[in-house]
């Protein structure tokens, strides 16, 4: 049995008008209806049926939220906008029609609806707010339309059943957050136009195996590709000038990182797998395979954590530095060798590398510092084991040679 809108407006349903009507079960909105206004019926839990007539132009923000018996959904022709969270919470939603003539997408519209497999989102979009598909947890797979130009923040957030996603030519950053938790997604493809890719833009994406970066990304944000669990390869392309913290992070199978020849702010010389600042010096991310050159005076923060199948480190001469978590969570790290040029070792720098055995260390004046592990031997110089214990902690056993 469905209700007919009864209204005192003959174009519109107002704001508020039916919201939080527990009982309503079914709506016919009737024929003349142009604007179906702000929350007009949030929150009616039992509404599993809602027939829109043609009429309507204007659907507003929040119009169904919380509607989550609503099944199904066709938004006829002519509505040119959908509003902010319009349908979030509708978590029993897993058909929607989207006319050609939407142009938006609002901010969180589809935001938590968990039963929606998926979406066919038609060519004339031209923007899909941020979070507007967040925690889709069922929906596989997604179409962006050719005028979309920008990926906005936290828009596929948590689509942990998202397989694969066509991004089209002409958009030009991907928002941060936009895809963290896609832990099915196992094909993405980055087009040529991007020249942003933002914090944690795809962490947590465990499924991905390679990622190719195009030429003319010049930002590749913090965490954007951390616990990446399944990646294999990096390469960074020549456009690239900037690297944010963590950007690898948890990416424990990388087997080759590469730098083109070309960039002005990165190299991998002498083919040594890894990310270097070539101005600072500084070793940014490495990976199982890498061998750490000559030339690198810091291992920045966190640059080997996440390492699975790191066995040993030598780090050479003439690294002065070596970052908090540098070599953090390496689960098979057993031996680490750290030269006399080192200065300073940051916080934790080995924390929760619990398979490490040993360390042989020719530092001669050690600093205070928390390397973040204990219960090990640490093979140090002669005459040094009181300089150790005071400033590395008495938690290991300090054998001089």
């Amino acid at each position: 049995m469905k209700d007919v809108v009864n209204t005192e407006d003959a174009h519109s349903i107002k704001a508020y008008a039916y919201a939080g009507k527990s009982e309503m079960t079914g709506v016919e909105i009737p024929e003349g209806i142009t604007t179906i206004g702000w929350y007009a019926f949030e929150g009616c839990g039992a509404l599993s049926s809602v027939e829109i007539p043609k009429s309507v132009r204007t659907i507003g923000g929040y119009a169904f939220e919380g509607c989550r018996s609503l099944s199904s959904v066709e938004i006829p022709e002519g509505v040119s906008v959908i509003g902010s969270r319009t349908f979030d919470g509708c978590t029993g939603l897993r058909s929607v029609v989207i006319p050609k003539s939407v142009e938006s997408l609002g901010w969180y519209s589809f935001f938590n609806c968990e039963e929606l497999t998926s979406i066919e989102i038609p060519e004339g979009v031209k923007s899909i707010g941020g979070g507007a598909f967040k925690r889709c947890s069922s929906l596989k797979q997604v179409v962006i339309p050719k005028g979309v130009t920008k990926i906005e923040e936290h828009v596929f957030e948590g689509c942990s059943s998202l397989r694969s996603v066509e991004i089209p030519e002409g958009v030009e950053s991907i928002g941060e957050y936009a895809f963290d938790g896609c832990s099915s997604l196992s094909n993405v493809r980055i087009p040529k136009g991007v020249k942003g890719i933002g914090y944690a833009a795809f962490e947590g994406c465990s499924g991905l195996t390679e990622i190719r970066i195009p030429e003319g990304v010049k930002s590749i944000g913090e965490q954007a590709f951390m616990n990446c669990s399944g990646l294999k390869t990096v390469e960074i392309p020549d456009s690239v000038l900037s690297i944010g913290e963590y950007a690898f992070v948890g990416c424990q199978k990388i087997e080759s990182i590469k730098v083109r020849e070309g960039n002005k702010k990165y190299d991998s010389r002498k083919d040594c797998n890894a990310i270097i600042e070539t101005e600072t010096k500084t070793l940014v991310a490495g990976c199982r395979s890498t061998e750490i050159p000559g030339g690198v005076e810091v291992i920045g923060t966190s640059a080997f954590s996440g390492c699975a199948g790191l066995k040993s480190v030598k780090i050479p001469e003439g690294v002065k530095l070596i970052g908090a978590s540098a070599f953090s969570c390496c689960g098979d790290l057993e031996t680490v060798e750290i030269p006399s040029s080192v200065e300073s070792i940051g916080e934790g720098a080995f924390s929760y590398s619990n398979k490490i055995k040993s360390i042989k260390s020719k530092i001669a004046a050690p600093k205070r510092s928390n390397i973040g592990i204990s219960g090990i031997t640490i093979s140090i110089p002669r005459g040094t084991t009181e300089a150790y214990k005071e400033n590395w902690g008495t938690g290991n056993t300090y054998v001089e040679e």
